[in-house]
């Protein structure tokens, strides 16, 4: 669900007007502890028209590495095996939510080395200072960065 949330944000960022994603059962689960109101989701009506349709065929997609000082300077991830990292920035409103540190947090983990640069943690969601990692010995996203 989070990744949903990530992707509308993203529309708005590449300059559309709002990013939508149906709501299905996915989106029921996660409202589920989230809420007790009712609510009613909105779909768009049988009959619309759209002036475009994109699909796309994520398996073919290929692990992106931003660069400073804008989103459009951007590489993909294997054309930067040989740039030296002297710092990094986990985070941002798109970036920055517990889903995204658990993940970094549990391949850093998976390497056994300790973090040697300096690390910027910017979350959306406070719970990467106070919330485990799993399979880390109960540390959390801020404590292993």
């Amino acid at each position: 669900m989070e990744e949903r949330m990530t992707l509308c944000n993203m529309v708005v960022e590449a300059g559309g007007k709002n990013g939508v994603v149906p709501a299905d059962n996915t989106t029921y689960k996660y409202l589920e502890d989230k809420t007790t109101l009712p609510y009613e989701p909105v779909y768009s009506d049988g009959q619309a028209r759209f002036l475009q349709e994109y699909r796309f065929d994520i398996s073919k997609l290929e692990p992106l590495v931003a660069k400073p000082h804008s989103p459009d300077n951007r590489a993909l991830a294997r054309e930067c095996k040989d740039v030296k990292i002297d710092r990094v920035y986990i985070g941002s409103c798109t970036g920055g939510k517990t889903e995204d540190f658990m993940a970094a947090a549990k391949v850093f983990l998976a390497s056994g080395k300790k973090v040697k640069v300096p690390t910027f943690l910017v979350p959306v969601w406070i719970d990467v200072y106070s919330r485990p990692v799993p399979g880390s010995g109960g540390k959390t996203c801020s404590q292993i960065f």
